[in-house]
């Protein structure tokens, strides 16, 4: 083997463990953020209930579920386009009006029908959900740092460019 060989072999191999780290680290956000966006899910599903509960399904329109609809919408249009950054208010203004569940309920003659130990519960599956979204929002913004520290490290540096990736960025959700 001549030393050009020898040397050309060692470069590839230095690429391809960038490109595995990179990839790696990448394919770890991208889950991070579908995780975070599964739960979200499942919160908006806890209002669909909601609404569903009501004797006028057109009611819901006079209310703060008026909003969270219209937020589920933007949301939805956002992640169609891959508008992460526009998608990270909306779902805090969600959770805003998730964090506050009893007091606008009662609130609102639309929801006179429901209990206490409803309205207990349904604050009690709120506050669950939204500390599985502010766990998994912890990890998504853990996955983007490590994934910036990756890109900074100048052992990534030809692999990054190679990729195109060099200017790649994830949006923090604050």
């Amino acid at each position: 083997m001549s030393i050009i060989t020898i040397f050309i072999f060692i470069v590839a191999i230095y690429l391809l463990i960038g490109f595995f780290f990179i990839l790696r680290q990448e394919i770890k956000v991208k889950v991070a953020r579908e995780n975070m966006f599964k739960f979200c899910s499942d919160r908006f599903s806890i209002f669909e209930d909601l609404i569903s509960k009501l004797k006028n399904k057109k009611d819901y329109e006079l209310t703060f579920l008026n909003e969270v609809v219209n937020c589920r919408i933007n949301i939805q249009k956002n992640k169609k386009q891959k508008n992460f950054k526009l998608i990270f208010p909306l779902e805090e203004k969600t959770t805003k009006i998730s964090d506050n569940i009893i007091i606008l309920l009662k609130e609102f003659p639309q929801f006179d029908f429901m209990k206490e130990e409803e309205m207990q519960e349904l604050e009690e599956k709120f506050k669950e959900i939204n500390d599985q979204i502010k766990d998994s929002k912890k990890e998504y913004n853990n996955e983007i740092e490590k994934f910036n520290i990756l890109k900074s490290n100048p052992f990534f540096v030809p692999s990054l460019l190679i990729l195109g990736q060099r200017n790649k960025k994830y949006d923090f959700w604050s």
